[in-house]
């Protein structure tokens, strides 16, 4: 037995068909000798079944230096409390970001993190989007064969990360294993479907055209980022901040209804002194009734401003 054991114990795990040729082909003599096979799917043992198996095998368990750092390994302990990997706050290259979906550098951050095997607790705030990331993290785990277990800290929590898997098209990468009378039949119907798929792998060549795409992208929106929040060397503020104070002036009620449109020119001159001269020019202007309603009925209201060398002919009439 130890050899047919062995006979099926393949690259990718367990597989009989190496078994059954040797079969078929030493039982060859025999008369009315036939090797049928049929693929049978189902679960034959509980889920809990290797977690129970493991808790009598404390050697295994202490394997883990999680297990060993909490039953007080010294060593353990200092081994997981190390520093996290310093945080890369821009966009992955397509070619090397991890996990699945449109993830922020923080997301991708946790995600490298854990593929690096660090240990680590996540403080998500209230509202984020944290079953995108722990998608990610399955997502990626299976793409380089490793296993992992999520445990939700309530159903509508499982099912709310195994239906962004599914938005992903990826939901096969993972089984959701749970109390509901239909979980046994629907992790069978996952398998069958798994064991029938024949569809072909995306082509490369249109992988890679959409990944240069979004290069593309991403750097367009890099340096319009970066230009925006920039600051003007003669202002010393950015045009995000002016558009700040812009959406601030235009939300008050009521709103300015000036149409004056000041030059280049004349906002470097005011900028010079941070505004300080023209505020002194404004609060003179307001002291002397220029903004008061009444001022729009003087003597000077509909007259109409002319160039400067026409002074001495309306002076000398």
């Amino acid at each position: 037995m130890d050899e047919v054991a062995h006979l099926s114990t393949q690259t990718h795990g367990f597989s009989a068909s190496v078994v059954l040729d040797h079969a078929r082909q030493a039982a060859s003599v025999l008369d009315n000798f036939d090797v049928r096979e049929e693929l049978t799917i189902g679960i034959f043992e509980h889920p809990a079944a290797l977690l129970l198996r493991e808790l009598d095998r404390p050697a295994h368990l202490m394997k883990n230096r999680i297990i060993r750092a909490l039953a007080g390994d010294a060593a353990a302990r200092s081994a997981i409390s190390g520093s996290l990997p310093e945080s890369n706050p821009s966009d992955r290259d397509p070619d090397e970001e991890r996990g699945v979906g449109d993830l922020t550098p923080k997301q991708q951050d946790v995600v490298e993190a854990v593929a690096g095997g660090y240990s680590f607790i996540v403080d998500a705030p209230s509202g984020a989007d944290d079953a995108s990331l722990i998608a990610a993290i399955i997502a990626d785990s299976a793409a380089n064969g490793r296993s992992v277990v999520h445990i939700a800290g309530s159903p509508s929590r499982t099912l709310a990360v195994h239906g962004r898997l599914r938005d992903l098209g990826v939901d096969e990468a993972a089984v959701r294993i749970d109390g509901s009378n239909a979980s046994d039949a629907t992790l069978g119907l996952q398998l069958i479907h798994a064991s029938q798929d024949l569809t072909s792998v995306e082509d490369s060549a249109e992988v890679a055209k959409m990944r240069a795409r979004l290069r593309s992208v991403r750097q367009t929106l890099s340096s319009y980022t970066t230009y925006l929040h920039r600051p003007f060397k003669q202002f010393g503020v950015s045009a995000f901040d002016a558009l700040q104070v812009l959406t601030d002036l235009t939300a008050t009620k009521p709103a300015p209804r000036t149409r004056v449109r000041l030059s280049e020119e004349i906002l470097i001159e005011i900028a010079s002194d941070q505004g300080a001269r023209a505020r002194e020019l404004l609060h003179e202007a307001s002291s002397l009734g220029v903004f008061s309603r009444n001022a729009q009925v003087g003597p000077w209201k509909g007259s109409s401003s002319v160039p400067r060398n026409r002074f001495p002919t309306f002076l000398s009439a």
